[in-house]
């Protein structure tokens, strides 16, 4: 018997199939991917989730803290301690939060498969490790540099960039290319780059719909931008 376990917060909802190539279904008794399913960047897994039979686990943030890690933690280690059945997991992250927990799989004499966007240290505590990486290699790095930031003065993107990653022509250029992804603008004679890719799958209805959700979650979005600003950008450009 396997287990799937899915960090939403992870992963791109567009590896799907790639994550269900690597996977005996027949063998799975656990489907469960976890997130905090109020936050609009994930809602583009909720067909994903039915058409797959996945079990959605509510990860509500506590204060400033992501919630997901722990749960994931907790439900894996409950299912591999009350389930002597179990002889394999599958788990989808590249979270080195998750370094103790595939050391206690390791110890349970069950084989551990993780499925990962980016290489990552947890390749060492697996029996198979698996880059599910799809996507363009170079705007992965663009947009590992922001990290969990949503909005970074140009200056610092650039210095980072260049410390990180080398490149063939300007980052201007480069980040030109990627307009879907990063939104370039100037205020009060200061450049900032900010990730916009979370609202890519919105329909204008649907974002004006959703405005208080947005600006409630992106809030260092809107120190720097209006929101109707941003609709301009994103929908009559």
């Amino acid at each position: 018997m396997s287990c799937l376990y899915i960090d939403a917060d992870n992963v791109s909802y567009k590896c799907i199939e790639d994550i269900f190539s690597h996977i005996k279904v027949e063998e799975l008794i656990v489907k469960k991917i976890y997130g905090d399913w109020s936050k609009p960047e994930l809602k583009n897994w909720i067909n994903i989730v039915i058409d797959y039979g996945l079990e959605p686990i509510q990860c509500f943030r506590i204060g400033k803290k992501q919630s997901t890690d722990i749960k994931l933690i907790t439900d894996v280690t409950n299912d591999i301690c009350s389930n002597n059945n179990i002889n394999h997991i599958y788990l989808v992250s590249s979270d080195i939060d998750f370094t103790h927990l595939c050391q206690l799989i390791r110890q349970k004499s069950i084989y551990l498969t993780i499925l990962s966007l980016q290489e990552s240290v947890l390749k060492n505590y697996a029996n198979e490790f698996i880059n599910i990486n799809n996507e363009d290699k170079l705007l992965l790095k663009l947009v590992d540099i922001m990290g969990n930031n949503y909005v970074m003065t140009f200056a610092k993107f650039k210095k980072e960039v260049k410390l990180k990653i080398k490149l063939d022509r300007k980052i201007d250029d480069i980040i030109n290319e990627y307009k879907e992804v990063f939104m370039l603008t100037k205020k009060k004679n200061k450049y900032y780059i900010i990730y916009i890719n979370d609202f890519i799958d919105y329909t204008k209805k649907n974002f004006i719909k959703d405005k208080n959700t947005i600006m409630e979650h992106y809030k260092t979005i809107f120190l720097i931008l209006t929101f109707e600003e941003l609709y301009n950008y994103l929908f009559l450009n």
